[in-house]
């Protein structure tokens, strides 16, 4: 559709895709999926590698929410891939974001546009308990993106690709108070041990240890810029730092 590829096409099915999924409740999920290739039986043949873990959901019903995906054109033969879905759980809603860094043979060419989009509609999710099997099925379509040949944000134009290369907003904005991470198309901020984000996700705040519902001390525990100091009652001696015998 107007004149868009799909990855498989442009590939011809050799590729390798690393996927990460974070979900809202916590839970980080790395896929990494290696293609070799279409079968004679017209099936393409992937190895996929999964690490890390998934939200602990209810007995239920599962349904997909339709979703759009994104694709950029970030170097010869590189793809990044960002999109954030959700899905409904007895009805609890739960939402999740996705990114794709995608690599393949740079003599199979470039996308026709910067920036491609698919359309997901029609999600249908059956898992057979027989058999283990869990089974998803959709109608997509690609498209050009709107627009479809300028970076988005986070990315800066390439004239000789072109291309849409990451823009370091780390270098050059230095937005946090402590640590920048710079990821494809985005950063965030991180801060020391001892410390937590500040509600603008940019700036380090105090953990005060000593008021959690565990405190970390058997006795007495006093609260420290980016940490705490266990203490003990007269008589008594401080072992490991946190008891007292």
């Amino acid at each position: 559709m107007d004149q868009a590829v799909n990855g498989h096409s442009l590939t011809a099915g050799v590729f390798r895709k690393v996927s990460h999924v974070t979900y809202a409740t916590g839970e980080r999920l790395t896929i990494t999926s290696t293609a070799q290739g279409i079968n004679d039986d017209g099936q393409l043949q992937v190895d996929i590698e999964v690490d890390g873990r998934v939200p602990t959901l209810p007995t239920g019903v599962v349904l997909l929410r339709p979703f759009t995906e994104d694709y950029v054109q970030s170097g010869e033969g590189s793809l990044y891939g960002y999109s954030s879905r959700s899905f409904q759980v007895n009805g609890y809603m739960l939402p999740y974001a996705w990114n794709h860094t995608v690599t393949y043979d740079a003599d199979a060419g470039r996308l026709p546009f910067l920036v491609q989009s698919l359309f997901t509609t029609n999600l249908r999710v059956h898992y057979g308990r027989g058999h283990r099997k869990l089974k998803i099925r959709a109608a997509a379509a690609i498209r050009k993106g709107e627009p479809s040949n300028r970076c988005p944000e986070g990315f800066t134009l390439d004239v000789s690709g072109p291309f849409c290369l990451d823009d370091d907003e780390c270098v050059r904005m230095q937005p946090c108070a402590h640590v920048c991470n710079n990821v494809l198309g985005s950063y965030y901020c991180s801060c020391p041990d001892g410390m937590t984000l500040g509600p603008d996700g940019k700036s380090c705040q105090d953990i005060d240890e000593c008021s959690m519902a565990r405190s970390p001390c058997s006795h007495f525990c006093e609260n420290l810029a980016g940490g705490y100091q266990c203490s003990c009652p007269e008589g008594f001696d401080l072992l490991r730092e946190r008891f007292c015998r």
